[in-house]
């Protein structure tokens, strides 16, 4: 046994990652003769709050061979790490979120897309995209027992543009008349009701089917088709 003498405070050490999600042992002084209890040995613990988490067989076996033990710094004690929550997410039922193909939104709030080049067709009262909410974080614990907050996920909202319109849970958003739907430059998300054709119909724009008026600024090649409910040039 140590000398009775010594508290055991002289032999051992006890110190915590900077997150108290882990307790480390190790001896500051050792002696050939050394020994304890395990009793002793909780109650060294207890002494720096650790309560949680411990490494139950760790700590018998430190009590059954000390010296195995004295080079070395040893995990006797692990908490359980907070889970922070999950973000809000938008899902869009179409895909426009390539950057090529964006309008862009003009300084006094209107919408230059002229160079959108893929149509999605909708109808007015079509759902668009869906909101899913952020979820809570869960709390973790520290091994001195003590709660460790975890952080909420954020939630995600709706860039509003142009004739969309959302439920009032703004968890789902709607077009509010016929068009195409499209993101701007700035990620707000509209539904036009004319589509333009800054040249000719061929190859590059293909065959054109359109819920609402088209305006094209150049020829319709032979071979190719327009559908729409209106068509201008």
């Amino acid at each position: 046994m140590p000398d009775t003498t010594l508290p055991l405070s002289y032999y051992l050490d006890v110190t915590l990652s900077d997150d108290k999600l882990q307790a480390f042992l190790q001896f500051v002084n050792c002696e050939e003769n050394f020994s304890l209890s395990r009793e002793q040995l909780d109650e060294f613990l207890k002494s720096y709050q650790i309560v949680y988490g411990i490494d139950e067989a760790k700590l018998d076996a430190i009590v059954s061979d000390p010296k195995s033990f004295f080079l070395t710094k040893t995990l006797i004690a692990s908490g359980l790490p907070p889970k922070p929550g999950e973000d809000g997410k938008i899902k869009l039922m179409f895909d426009v979120d390539n950057q090529s193909k964006r309008p862009a939104e003009l300084e006094d709030g209107t919408v230059d897309y002229k160079e959108v080049t893929s149509i999605h067709n909708v109808r007015k009262g079509q759902l668009i995209a869906e909101r899913s909410p952020a979820s809570q974080g869960t709390a973790g614990r520290a091994v001195t027992g003590e709660p460790l907050f975890a952080k909420d996920g954020k939630e995600a909202r709706f860039k509003l543009g142009k004739n969309v319109v959302t439920d009032p849970e703004q968890t789902a958003l709607y077009a509010a008349i016929d068009g195409l739907v499209t993101k701007t430059d700035r990620d707000k998300i509209n539904v036009f009701p004319i589509y333009e054709v800054n040249g000719d119909v061929d190859y590059n724009t293909g065959n054109i089917d359109f819920v609402g008026t088209v305006v094209i600024r150049g020829a319709v090649l032979p071979g190719f088709r327009i559908r729409a409910a209106g068509i201008s040039g």
